[in-house]
């Protein structure tokens, strides 16, 4: 389990570091302090697996619903586009 976790914790500063610009040296402990925070909101079992079901419901749909809609969106965009290149 532990390795899950810590790939997931690098994978998120790598994700810092690219949209922010700050170094994962730097929001490291400022991750770690969130997790710990949040997780003291969990008391008990039922509402850390309400929280998996959440987040399982959530991935679903991103991959799902989300990802074909980007994909048709940026379909109909470049055509667009292309129709607007054309006309003299």
């Amino acid at each position: 389990m532990f390795p899950i976790i810590a790939v997931s914790i690098w994978a998120v500063t790598r994700v810092i570091k690219q949209l922010f610009a700050v170094q994962q040296r730097r929001s490291l402990p400022v991750l770690l302090a969130c997790l710990f925070v949040g997780g003291m909101f969990f008391q008990e079992k039922i509402h850390i697996e309400q929280l998996t079901e959440w987040t399982a419901k959530a991935g679903f749909y991103l991959v799902a619903v989300y990802v074909p809609l980007l994909y048709v969106y940026v379909w109909v965009a470049e055509k667009v586009k292309k129709a607007l290149q054309q006309k003299p």
